[in-house]
């Protein structure tokens, strides 16, 4: 989250691992994880705001955590 400052970033590690699963690699996506755990992630897949994740990722991240189908993507509130 190279926008802000480390220590504010530590302070929500649920939306580094969620820019981690949005916008990182393979291997970014691997070290993730190995260090949170795939439940973990699921809790960060199932509250993601909306604009985090693009379709294919969003897809992609329902697929390999084990989800039978894939929501629609989160949507910003009128």
């Amino acid at each position: 989250v190279w926008w802000q400052p480390p220590a504010e970033t530590l302070r929500r590690p649920e939306r580094l691992v969620a820019q981690a699963m949005a916008i990182g690699t393979g291997e970014d996506a691997d070290r993730i994880e190995a260090i949170v755990g795939p439940d973990a992630m699921r809790r960060v897949l199932a509250g993601a705001p909306a604009g985090i994740f693009g379709s294919r990722r969003w897809d992609y991240w329902h697929l390999r955590l084990g989800y039978g189908r894939t929501p629609p993507l989160p949507t910003r509130s009128a």
